[in-house]
């Protein structure tokens, strides 16, 4: 398990052999490791709520604003939101995250963290394997790390 807490949606499981997908970035758009991403008319942009259809993974690469100087001048690495990648993520809302919360499909709260508070039950949501409410885990995110994977409920 990786304990080097972050903000975003950090892989914890093995990459399959089907690996990364390369989108090419819109232009002016900041990509940060670990963010939740969308395609927009082919190119990718940063996206706070799973629920969008377009939502095509979590960002393995980043870039700048200024190096996305036109759409496509140049491409960011994804993670797929394949169910058998397994991605940790601080909850960034509403309280500390429990045990009784496992096994629940959750909505982002932005664009690199989820929200226990909120339950999601269309298009996509994080779907909580695990839990991380260690003393070094609630020091890096005050309400604690969720483990677990994407889920396509309905819509695409």
């Amino acid at each position: 398990m990786n304990k080097d807490y972050q903000t975003g949606f950090h892989l914890v499981s093995q990459l399959e052999t089907s690996g990364l997908k390369y989108y090419p970035v819109k232009s002016g758009e900041l990509i940060r490791i670990g963010d939740i991403c969308q395609l927009n008319a082919g190119y990718v942009a940063d996206i706070a709520a799973l629920t969008d259809v377009t939502f095509c993974g979590v960002a393995a690469s980043g870039n700048t604003a200024a190096e996305a100087s036109s759409d496509g001048a140049l491409d960011v690495a994804m993670t797929p939101p394949y169910m058998h990648n397994q991605f940790i993520v601080p909850c960034e809302a509403t309280d500390l995250i429990t045990l009784a919360q496992v096994g629940i499909r959750y909505e982002s709260e932005s664009n690199d963290g989820i929200d226990e508070g909120a339950e999601e039950t269309t298009i996509w949501a994080f779907y909580v394997d695990a839990i991380d409410v260690s003393t070094e885990a609630i020091a890096a995110a005050t309400f604690g790390f969720a483990i677990g994977h994407f889920e396509l409920l309905s819509g695409a």
